[in-house]
């Protein structure tokens, strides 16, 4: 059985085919986009590549894309119509997403390249939008 918040913009609209979730497919779903996640942030920390602002800030923007899927239909559903199965899931997740929160907050390599462009962010040529976005960062 494939699991439907996997099946990202395979919906109408490229949205997630609503009808076929399951709240049993809610764990295996996180797992699968926290390693993801994972690995597209372990990717841009240790790239062999220098920092340029596609391949680190643009990459960092997008690297969490199916978790951001699958937490926005899981936290929306969730809000909405609040189950004690759905809670018990929220209270799992609770700390498996402040910890992945917390190694790329704290990841000194992804700190490196972000702190390697902001010292030369005057000589990067970036749009005022992508200067504000590395301001963020």
């Amino acid at each position: 059985m494939t699991n439907a918040l996997l099946a990202a913009g395979e919906g109408e609209f490229g949205l997630p085919p609503f009808g076929a979730i399951k709240d049993a497919g809610f764990a295996p779903a996180f797992e699968a986009a926290l390693a993801e996640a994972r690995a597209n942030i372990a990717a841009i920390a240790y790239g062999a590549d220098a920092p340029t602002f596609a391949n680190t800030i643009e990459a960092m923007e997008l690297a969490e894309g199916l978790l951001d899927e699958v937490g926005g239909v899981f936290y929306n559903l969730a809000g909405a119509d609040s189950t004690e199965a759905r809670k018990a899931l929220q209270r799992d997740l609770a700390p498996k997403m402040s910890a992945f929160a917390s190694e790329v907050t704290n990841n000194a390599a992804l700190f490196a390249r972000v702190e390697a462009l902001w010292a030369q962010r005057d000589g990067l040529g970036l749009t005022a939008e992508q200067g504000r976005v590395l301001e963020l960062y």
